[in-house]
């Protein structure tokens, strides 16, 4: 066992326990520990300074996890698809409350969406 192989086995726990709290899903957690574990033995050959191995390995861990939750995160469903999701007294309640918010609180939602008439 090299350097390289003996420093991933001893930050291995400490690895596990920074994906496990960020990751509640306990598959998901092992899988982005595993997918970590590969790109660090990948790429060793781009870490330069020993010593920094440590901060390395847990920025690819923190992007890794980062990457979980963008992946994760649901599609916006746009508002002229809300008749298809809703009654039309419905869709004319959330036009009427969305016309009502002040400017700069709108979000994601554009002017060309505040113009359409139901």
């Amino acid at each position: 066992m090299d350097g390289f192989e003996k420093a991933l086995e001893e930050c291995l726990p400490a690895l596990q326990r920074f994906v496990r709290f960020r990751i509640s899903n306990m598959e998901d957690a092992d899988d982005i520990v595993q997918d970590v574990c590969e790109t660090v033995v990948r790429n060793s050959r781009e870490l330069r300074d020993p010593a920094a191995f440590r901060p390395w390995l847990f920025t690819i861990a923190r992007n890794r996890c980062m990457d979980h939750y963008r992946r994760k995160t649901p599609e916006l469903t746009q508002l002229e698809d809300a008749e298809e999701l809703c009654a039309p007294g419905d869709v004319r309640s959330i036009w009427e409350t969305l016309s009502g918010l002040p400017a700069g609180r709108d979000g994601p939602l554009h002017r060309r969406d505040r113009r359409q008439e139901l």
